[in-house]
């Protein structure tokens, strides 16, 4: 099984390398390294966003650990990255 998982994402590379323009790549890398708050920034907010996620599931259900609830979110969303058709929308 690890090894079909290489072959695809050995394809992928091959597949989405050669589209990518190369200086708009290098610009996009430069403007984040002069403004590492901005990254940082937009990371804390990416990551505070998980967290309020698995806040409200345990609201939802009060007695889903908070450990549970942010990995089942990270779960479906990976779910729904790697499945076609979103069907790993039955796991949310």
């Amino acid at each position: 099984m690890i090894f079909v998982g290489i072959i695809v994402g050995l394809a992928a590379v091959f597949v989405v390398v050669p589209s990518v323009d190369g200086a708009a790549f290098r610009e996009a890398a430069q403007q984040a390294a002069d403004q590492p708050a901005g990254v940082i920034g937009a990371l804390a907010a990416f990551g505070i966003a998980f967290v309020l996620r698995a806040i409200a599931w345990q609201r939802v259900l009060p007695e889903l650990p908070f450990g549970q609830a942010l990995a089942a979110i990270h779960l479906s969303l990976g779910a729904n990255h790697v499945l076609p058709f979103r069907l790993g929308e039955p796991l949310r």
